[in-house]
């Protein structure tokens, strides 16, 4: 009996490591290296960028009369991956991660903004940035500095 129990676990452990070692698993693996390694690159390529900008976060809503929205985010905490988000309801557009980054920032690298500029200034440079028009209802934006200031403007019609 001991004899017969003890193939059956050297067959099952064989057939364990037989598995493992299948190509399959060392392809899903090299995947999953190579999906990784994509994603540090691109958080890596997007901090690069955000080095050209005087901020750090920048979140927008923008509301109209019909309810359509306009919601974009860009957050670089330095201790965390980098996170961009675009829900665009004017235009159906939904973003997230690097392809909502690359959407934002080329719009983003127009403000010419800072913790002192006023907030009529700061609504004329976003809604001129962002192509966004200006009938809205409801505006709110909140910018981090990388100084630690922020301004924080909300604005209803």
């Amino acid at each position: 009996m001991k004899r017969i129990l003890m193939i059956i676990t050297a067959m099952g452990c064989m057939t364990i490591l037989f598995a493992f070692a299948h190509p399959y698993y060392e392809a899903n693996s090299e995947t999953a290296m190579g999906d990784i390694s994509a994603k540090q690159q691109d958080d890596d390529d997007m901090r690069t960028k955000m080095e050209e900008l005087n901020f750090t976060e920048i979140s927008l809503e923008v509301q109209y009369q019909d309810r359509k929205e306009y919601e974009a985010e860009i957050d670089a905490d330095p201790n965390e991956p980098i996170e961009a988000e675009v829900e665009d309801e004017l235009n159906n557009v939904y973003l997230r991660g690097k392809e909502a980054f690359d959407e934002l920032f080329p719009k983003v690298k127009k403000l010419n903004l800072t913790s002192n500029s006023s907030k009529q200034e700061v609504i004329d440079q976003i809604l001129e940035a962002f192509e966004l028009p200006t009938d809205y209802v409801d505006f709110d934006v909140e910018i981090r500095f990388k100084d630690g200031k922020k301004i924080d403007i909300e604005d209803r019609k």
